[in-house]
């Protein structure tokens, strides 16, 4: 499974970049812990719902495409500075 998500991780970078942007690389534990903050900010939603999107996330990255919390991401957001 380690090979497709690796090419799978590669296409999707590609897809996202627009032409001659450059991409910022973060850590997998450092994503999944902003958009998990982001679920666990989101008003009106109820705490039973943040807590399975949050499952949901960690149970997609780690467990089913097998990435690893040190593995790198490609951002398509120059502006982003890790």
């Amino acid at each position: 499974m380690r090979p497709y998500s690796e090419a799978v991780k590669a296409d999707v970078r590609r897809r996202m970049r627009p032409p001659n942007r450059q991409c910022v690389a973060v850590t997998v534990d450092r994503f999944t812990g902003i958009v998990d903050q982001a679920i666990e900010q989101t008003p009106n939603l109820e705490h039973r719902t943040k807590q399975a999107m949050s499952g949901r996330l960690f149970d997609e990255f780690y467990k089913e495409l097998g990435i690893q919390p040190d593995d790198l991401i490609a951002l398509p957001y120059p502006n982003y500075v890790p």
